[in-house]
């Protein structure tokens, strides 16, 4: 892969624009989230050389493919959209024409389609597609309503540069007459689309089956697709449901719903109740506006306890009412909880033992200092990632955060600097990590990507418990039962 230096990067859009096209589809058909495989509302979802994460679907190499397929066609009239992140395709190029969204009628996905009554579109990147200037990239669009004959195609935002930390919308909405490529709302391109009479049923993110040696292009994330037909929006019935309960510390519970829930019914302590006896003290509406987190007195380890919850309104008008629901939880004293990662992992390590769950480098050296400290053990093939929310978890107890990030590294990313330097090293057998220290207090903690291409390996986390500074000043009382006795002149 090529490599390039580039200062952060905003989008700055050079092209005419056409201004802010308005939606006209609002039905929603389907909807899937891309962090995992779960056929949802009948859509079948085959990926090949991808990665399924916390935050969607990863294209990690020339060959990533994501398909999938709808239990049925979609209206001639629609809109297709879905969230790109980690998106920044002149540093991620590595081929001509790189394949990133296409929607096909046929399952075949390549050529076999065109001398076909076939409708299809692709939205391609690649070197093929840059201005010319440095760090600027964007696509050529291809739409084809039916046939090969029908195909018009355009090159566009090719003078465009871009933000990986930055999530972006790609959407593409068909009329019956043409196609409209927008990228946040704003529309890019419109190609004639006239005369489809096969319905739209396969999608492929990444590579799709064209045989003219096109890659995908490593590194983006899809995730939150959504496809619209037209008609009015299906009215939301459903009210919030109990998606799932953590103990994330003695005296803390994380709470969380299937859906946004509204902030005085969800933010009631008299809502929720816990069994054994808990008492809840507190309860505070997180700012993703789907969770709380209960403050309780203390939980005891490893007993099993049921939250009930009742009265959680979502946002609709008028709102949907959860009326009671339940869920069993555990609480495990851990220094920390809720690791968003799920391939991540809390651990000890020692000389020997593996640096990545995805990788077999060892630790050759640990400063004795770290020798009781706990590990997350983390995947090296994220390295490359830049995502200001890449992980995050709970500090059950205040902490000492070390991060050892590679020293082939110069410039660290901006969520490290500030970090004070310990002078400590960590080596393995393929590189070595410079520490950095902060002190982190009870609460949800956030870490970076780790922001670096496949010159520098994946960074290390590891941290221990701080230790109370509360000295206890009262004298111990006397003990029951016992007779004290005076000596000297004691009491008169």
């Amino acid at each position: 892969m090529k490599k390039k230096a580039m200062s952060a990067v905003v989008l700055v859009l050079l092209t005419t624009l056409a201004g802010k096209a308005e939606t006209v589809h609002e039905r929603l058909l389907y909807q899937h989230p891309l962090t995992s495989a779960e056929a949802l509302q009948g859509m079948n979802l085959k990926s090949t050389d991808g990665l399924f994460t916390a935050q969607g679907w990863q294209s990690i190499s020339a060959t990533s493919q994501l398909m999938i397929t709808l239990p049925e066609g979609l209206p001639f009239e629609g809109t297709f959209r879905v969230k790109v992140s980690n998106f920044d395709p002149y540093n991620q190029n590595i081929n001509q024409k790189q394949p990133i969204i296409d929607l096909y009628s046929q399952p075949c996905g390549n050529k076999e389609i065109y001398e076909t009554d076939g409708a299809w579109f692709h939205l391609i990147s690649g070197t093929g597609y840059e201005s010319g200037v440095p760090g600027q990239a964007g696509f050529k669009l291809w739409a084809a309503p039916r046939g090969v004959d029908s195909k018009d195609e355009d090159r566009v935002m090719n003078d465009a540069t871009w933000d990986p930390s930055r999530t972006y919308e790609f959407a593409f909405v068909w009329s019956g007459t043409t196609l409209t490529f927008l990228v946040d709302g704003i529309e890019r391109l419109t190609l004639p689309f006239a005369g489809q009479v096969e319905p739209f049923k396969y999608i492929f993110l990444g590579k799709d089956n064209l045989i003219y040696g096109y890659t995908a292009q490593p590194g983006p994330i899809f995730s939150d697709l959504r496809l619209y037909g037209p008609g009015a929006p299906i009215p939301d019935e459903n009210p919030p449901a109990l998606e799932r309960v953590v103990a994330l510390a003695r005296n803390r519970v994380w709470v969380v719903f299937d859906q946004e829930v509204d902030a005085a019914s969800a933010g009631n302590p008299a809502n929720y109740g816990i069994s054994p006896a808990v008492t809840i003290l507190d309860v505070e509406h997180q700012t993703d506006e789907r969770s709380v987190i209960l403050t309780t007195t203390p939980h005891q380890e490893e007993v099993l306890y049921e939250l009930s919850v009742q009265n959680i309104s979502d946002t609709e008008e008028p709102p949907n009412t959860l009326a009671s629901a339940g869920s069993s939880y555990l609480f495990v004293d851990l220094p920390i909880t809720a690791i968003s990662r799920s391939n991540y992992q809390l651990t000890t390590r020692s000389v020997g033992d593996s640096v990545y769950s995805d990788r077999d480098y060892v630790y050759t050296a640990i400063p004795a200092r770290f020798a009781d400290w706990s590990f997350v053990l983390t995947a090296n093939d994220d390295k490359a990632l830049i995502m200001d929310d890449f992980l995050s978890f709970y500090a059950a107890q205040p902490l000492t955060l070390v991060i050892g990030y590679d020293t082939r590294v110069e410039i660290l990313p901006g969520w490290l600097q500030g970090s004070q330097a310990t002078g400590e090293t960590i080596t393995t057998d393929d590189t070595s990590f410079k520490m950095y220290e902060k002190s982190i207090e009870q609460g949800w903690v956030t870490l970076g990507g780790n922001g670096q291409a496949s010159s520098a390996s994946m960074y290390v986390i590891l941290f221990e418990a701080q230790t109370s500074t509360i000295v206890d000043l009262a004298p111990p009382a006397a003990p029951t039962g016992v007779r004290v006795m005076y000596f000297g002149a004691g009491p008169n």
